[in-house]
């Protein structure tokens, strides 16, 4: 009985692809609270106005820029895992890829130390992207954790 499993051809029997496993709820509810705290930390930039306390959150601005990296590298692992379970979820976290040119617009400025220049473009233009694709995404993912 023990041994059945190293017949290479069953093994589709007993892993199934077309739905999340254990671990990969957890790592799904993970990402979804990652995109969560990259959402506040975006409220949060965007309702600082002047830029006298702007100055001091250079820091925050390089966070953010840094989450919205590690939020392309989870994408890679979390698509991996949706693509065959639901199409339109895995199509979804693709199109996190549309918001690359504002980011990679935010990262050159950054290296110039254009502080007014990066909220702008993240306030006006990255921000509105991001918080429409991850509420889609969320949407999308939910089903498939609850």
């Amino acid at each position: 009985m023990g041994h059945h499993h190293n017949h290479g051809h069953d093994h589709e029997h007993y892993y199934d692809h077309t739905k999340l496993h254990d671990n990969q709820h957890i790592f799904i509810k993970h990402y979804l609270d990652m995109l969560e705290t990259c959402k506040q930390g975006i409220q949060y930039i965007s309702n600082k106005n002047n830029l006298a306390e702007q100055n001091d959150d250079k820091q925050m601005v390089q966070d953010c820029i840094k989450a919205l990296d590690a939020i392309q590298d989870a994408n890679i692992l979390a698509r991996g895992l949706i693509k065959h379970v639901d199409k339109e979820a895995y199509d979804l976290i693709n199109s996190y890829e549309e918001l690359a040119p504002e980011r990679k617009q935010a990262i050159f400025l950054q290296e110039r130390e254009d502080l007014e220049e990066i909220y702008r473009i993240l306030t006006d233009e990255f921000f509105p992207k991001f918080f429409t694709w991850s509420e889609k995404v969320k949407e999308s993912l939910m089903r498939h954790i609850d």
